[in-house]
């Protein structure tokens, strides 16, 4: 397959040449001028009389005037100051009969873009008149159009600076103030014919924001940030500077700062007492796993050793008696061992390190391994991520989510299933079981310090244990909450940061 290609040459728009000629001659010399060689160029309209030319000119778009001239004593360029009149924005090129250089100088102050002489007149001398009336004109144009641009732009900039609540001040490239907006009078407390034609007194750097301590006339100060772009002012480089009064948030940053001061010295001094009151719960931690265990184990002693020696001395009521103190010494001695064990999570914490879940959970099952034979528990898991933290406390978690799923199973075969999800900035490692469940509203209480849900005698505990893992996973700077339903089983949720 082939194409063909019309080539399309882009003629120039002609420019249209108003002749105002009485002499039929000498229109006919300029048209064989400027069509012999220029051909396309000029398009050229003839007219006998100024009149005539008028006419043509309220309805056809002329580019240039070629106004053939004869001096009038008394009338020195009448015709010209016509067509001026009506035309102000078209250059007219004066073709004279008389070769007179003072003429010629009076007609070009007189307006005209151009002077040529009649017997001295050549096709290139006519173009070249002809091309530079047209270009002044159009630069001309172009140069009146672009000053009332600048104008208006300078009138556009100055109702907005006067209107802008920041302070702009325009200085030349010596630091002369030039200009001064009404919101730099207001931020320095000074009239702008103080600041005109005065040094700024700040040091005028670009791409910086730079920050002004300002004494103000009349008392006070003040507090800015200065921003300087290079711009134009006047035809010459200046800058402008852009200063935005910051004293309010200068206050409000010292008066935070003073807070923030106020708190740090607070949250010191609670943390001088919490570590004081740390040392006393160590204090007591000692004394109950010494002093206070020593006369419990005694009395159980004892009362074990009256059990034993008048079991069939005593009646019923005796021995019963007996059993109940023998209990309560030892529920009293579990009581203050897992009292022991929670105060201690913070105190006898170990360095994080890596910690495996999947060996960790086989760790934790082994630990389990009785009563998860006698409860004939199934417990699958999925593969578990690696985090950092207290292997020792993490193994505890698990043994007392795995253990309470054991101990408060329902009827049904027991299932337990392990697994984790990936959060943001977070592992979520997730227990589940179909146990007995636990009513909603109890979902928070189940992790307070010795609460219990259900009778000693239907689950044997303290209620302490979900207590030591909410503060274990806590000291990870995690979460742990659960989800359940009564007779559906219970899901807990412990979140570890990942990194």
């Amino acid at each position: 397959m082939s194409y063909q290609f019309e080539m399309h040459h882009t003629r120039p728009v002609p420019a249209k040449v108003l002749l105002i000629e009485e002499n039929p001659d000498d229109a006919q010399m300029v048209q064989v001028a400027l069509t012999n060689n220029h051909r396309g160029q000029f398009d050229l309209v003839h007219v006998r009389y100024v009149m005539e030319g008028l006419s043509i000119l309220s309805h056809t778009p002329i580019q240039v005037i070629l106004l053939a001239y004869t001096p009038v004593v008394g009338h020195e360029f009448e015709p010209l100051m016509t067509l001026q009149a009506h035309v102000p924005d078209l250059p007219i090129v004066i073709l004279a009969n008389v070769d007179d250089d003072m003429l010629a100088v009076r007609a070009m102050q007189s307006g005209a873009q151009g002077y040529l002489i009649k017997h001295r007149l050549d096709a290139t001398a006519l173009v070249l008149a002809l091309r530079h009336a047209i270009e002044r004109q159009r630069m001309h144009t172009e140069l009146v159009q672009s000053t009332r641009d600048l104008q208006s732009s300078e009138a556009r900039f100055y109702k907005l600076v006067e209107k802008i609540a920041d302070s702009i001040i325009v200085v030349n490239d010596k630091g002369i103030v030039r200009f001064v907006n009404p919101a730099a009078e207001q931020l320095f407390d000074r009239k702008a014919e103080d600041f005109l034609g005065e040094m700024f007194g700040f040091p005028v750097v670009l791409g910086e924001t730079t920050e002004l301590d300002i004494i103000r006339r009349h008392g006070g100060t003040a507090v800015a940030e200065m921003r300087v772009a290079e711009i134009t002012w006047g035809g010459e480089v200046a800058y402008l500077a852009s200063l935005r009064d910051i004293t309010d948030r200068k206050r409000v940053e010292e008066h935070v700062r003073r807070i923030n001061a106020e708190l740090e010295q607070r949250v010191n001094e609670r943390t001088a007492e919490l570590k004081r009151s740390n040392a006393e719960l160590e204090q007591f931690a000692y004394i109950a796993s010494h002093d206070l265990q020593e006369p419990l184990r005694m009395v159980a002693s004892y009362m074990r050793l009256l059990e034993r020696r008048y079991k069939d001395k005593l009646d019923a009521d005796a021995n019963k008696f007996i059993n109940y103190a023998v209990d309560g010494a030892m529920r009293m001695q579990q009581l203050i061992n897992d009292l022991l064990d929670y105060s201690r999570v913070d105190a006898r914490g170990r360095d994080f390190t890596a910690v495996d879940f999947n060996i960790l959970v086989e760790q934790t099952l082994t630990n389990l391994k009785v009563a998860i034979e006698e409860s004939g528990a199934t417990i699958t898991r999925d593969s578990l991520p690696t985090v950092q933290g207290d292997e020792t406390q993490l193994g505890q978690v698990l043994q007392n989510l795995i253990g309470n799923a054991i101990k408060f199973r329902s009827e049904q075969p027991l299932y337990i299933h392990i697994s984790a999800i990936a959060r943001p900035g977070e592992w979520v490692f997730l227990v589940r079981d179909n146990g007995i469940g636990i009513e909603p509203e109890h979902s928070q209480r189940v992790f307070e310090i010795f609460q219990r849900l259900h009778g000693r005698g239907s689950y044997p505990g303290t209620g302490i244990g979900l207590a030591i893992c909410k503060k274990i996973i806590e000291r990870h700077r995690g979460h742990i909450w659960v989800e359940s339903q009564p007779g559906q089983g219970s899901t807990f949720y412990f979140s570890i940061p990942n990194s």
